[in-house]
């Protein structure tokens, strides 16, 4: 050990202060967040996952649509929903943003009415195709 280590080496229980206050310089475990997913462990892809609007805001393009479904159960960005529509033909969206517990999508303006009237049924990826 030269002199620089040995007078410079820490101890397995060193600290280090600056301006008063210590921080612990120890070796650590390492931590992985509260509600993260490592990336070795991801839930697997939804294949008709139900869901339900429970959001929607006019923007430009028609209106942002936010689904009680997101990465938690297997969604993903660009995955195919469709809204079930009571009357008439189901309408198809493609997921653009996902977070833990919800994602968002954008459809046509012409849905504002069937969604004001009760149509916020959804089923993400049907029959797995994404």
């Amino acid at each position: 050990m030269s002199d620089y280590e040995s007078t410079h080496a820490p101890s397995p229980s060193a600290s280090n202060s600056t301006l008063g206050v210590e921080h612990d310089v120890s070796p650590r475990t390492s931590v992985t967040a509260v509600g993260h997913t490592p990336s070795n462990h991801k839930s697997p892809s939804a294949v008709n996952l139900p869901g339900r609007i429970v959001g929607v805001s006019q923007v430009t393009g028609g209106l942002q649509i936010t689904i009680n479904a997101g990465s938690e159960r297997g969604v993903r960005v660009g995955m195919k929903g469709v809204i079930k529509v009571h009357s008439g033909p189901e309408e198809v969206f493609q997921i653009r943003e996902v977070i833990e517990d919800s994602c968002r999508a954008l459809i046509p303006i012409t849905m504002h009415q069937q969604i004001m009237s009760g149509d916020r049924d959804v089923v993400i990826n049907p029959r797995g195709k994404h």
